[in-house]
């Protein structure tokens, strides 16, 4: 699971010039932008894409709630970077919440962290590629 924002005109992303130049291409408008929240199913292979306007807590969570929604008797194991939100205190109120004081084999959310700055161990990274 990871999140991708998309700032206004970061689709057009091709332009003529010199090779030996760099182009720049500015921005209308800089906060005109959107989160979209990605998780890959490792059992379906199946993309899970949310918009969101910010990557934050809440939002984080409601994606959470989103995927438990997609499959809700199925253990989710969640495998992600080391944003600020998936460790801020309302998300871990929110696991708690969750997984309750059951023992870690139960759990219904398991979260890893990935490596820090390791993208290419998040399989999501290449479908925002």
């Amino acid at each position: 699971m990871d999140q991708c924002h998309l700032v206004s005109e970061d689709i057009c992303g091709y332009a003529w010039g010199k090779a030996d130049e760099r182009i720049q291409v500015p921005i209308k408008n800089i906060k005109e932008r959107r989160t979209d929240y990605g998780a890959i199913n490792y059992v379906t292979d199946r993309l899970i894409v949310k918009p969101y306007l910010s990557g934050n807590s809440q939002n984080t969570i409601q994606f959470i709630k989103a995927i438990k929604a997609i499959h809700p008797n199925q253990k989710i194991m969640v495998i992600w970077d080391g944003a600020a939100y998936h460790n801020s205190d309302d998300f871990r109120k929110y696991l708690h919440q969750v997984n309750g004081d059951k023992s870690e084999q139960e759990w219904p959310i398991y979260c890893i962290k990935l490596a820090p700055y390791a993208p290419e161990q998040n399989p999501i990274e290449a479908v925002w590629l």
